[in-house]
């Protein structure tokens, strides 16, 4: 009876294992891994799956000796509870996961989760606390004696001194320490374009960037895409253009975004996608300083394949790569 016992433990084990790995094939099968983890970490998961289905095989393995043989006595007490009640409990715990995730659909998160947690429209406030905001226009050396390069189509000493003028006003917008160094940086290579996208790579990096030096960026213009969520303390002509970052995994959602200001808000419903162009301006938000984009036009969009962003842990450096090379 206890071998039988053992055999029946092993099997349901087995098929347990079998079903995550089998779960975790059909996420990656269906282009839908995304929506429960960061890219960063789909590599670990596609390898756990590996594990999973050996271990699987090894409980069908035990299943198949305990059934055939007798169970080896290695001096300790190896067999599972009798109670039907701990049993159903313990298993139950793996069968829910599962059960979700083969019988739920997979759905978008938007408004409902950032009504939960709350948007953050001050993204500077999230920098590691130990790395100081700049609140005087002390500039980093190392910015200065390695300054963002202008081109210049003459090339006679008149263009040059001018280019080193625009370089010092540069460096008085975007002042830096060590550990915003790379932030000014790409500050600069925004300021001197024309009108900027708030790109899905590096969406973090550059709010962050923009609140940072947020008096420079007043009347720039930028072009931004995301969901639209309201707080219910909001004016009819103010929403926010909002995208959920992922660090490792669902769980783990931050709403991100930017107040916009539009006459024609009030026609935009809760997780509509929208692509704004909009002008960057200063405006007062429950007692906060924040920025506001002045809407200028607003297309509707269908949502982003890739519906979150995923922050790069202050590392930017492939930003600037992407921004030098444009």
């Amino acid at each position: 009876m206890d071998n039988r016992r053992q055999t029946i433990h092993y099997i349901i084990r087995a098929l347990l294992l079998g079903g995550f790995t089998y779960l975790i094939v059909k996420l990656v099968q269906d282009d839908r891994l995304h929506y429960y983890i960061a890219p960063r970490t789909e590599n670990y998961v596609k390898l756990a799956a590996f594990g999973l289905f050996a271990i699987a095989v090894f409980q069908i393995y035990l299943a198949l000796k305990s059934y055939e043989e007798k169970r080896m006595n290695c001096g300790c007490d190896h067999t599972p509870t009798p109670s039907l009640f701990k049993n159903i409990l313990t298993y139950g715990l793996f069968v829910l996961p599962l059960g979700l995730g083969f019988f739920t659909q997979d759905t978008l998160l938007g408004s409902g989760i950032t009504s939960m947690k709350g948007i953050n429209l001050n993204s500077s406030t999230t920098m590691n606390q130990s790395q100081p905001l700049i609140t005087n226009p002390i500039v980093d050396e190392d910015v200065t004696q390695q300054p963002v390069v202008i081109e210049s189509e003459t090339k006679e000493s008149e263009a040059n001194s001018a280019t080193e003028v625009t370089v010092k006003e540069l460096d008085k917008l975007f002042p830096s320490d060590k550990y915003t160094k790379d932030y000014a940086k790409l500050g600069m290579m925004l300021f001197q374009q024309e009108q900027f996208i708030v790109s899905e790579m590096g969406f973090i990096e550059i709010i962050t960037t923009m609140d940072l030096y947020r008096e420079a960026f007043i009347g720039k213009r930028l072009e931004m895409s995301g969901y639209v969520y309201r707080e219910d303390d909001m004016n009819t002509n103010q929403f926010v253009v909002s995208r959920l970052a992922m660090n490792c995994c669902s769980a783990d959602m931050e709403p991100y975004g930017l107040l916009a200001n539009s006459p024609e808000a009030k026609e935009l419903h809760n997780d509509t996608w929208v692509t704004v162009v909009a002008t960057v301006a200063l405006t007062e938000y429950n007692g906060m300083e924040i920025m506001e984009l002045q809407v200028e036009s607003y297309e509707l969009i269908p949502p982003s394949a890739t519906p979150y962003v995923y922050p790069d842990y202050g590392n930017i450096e492939l930003l600037l790569e992407e921004f030098e090379k444009k």
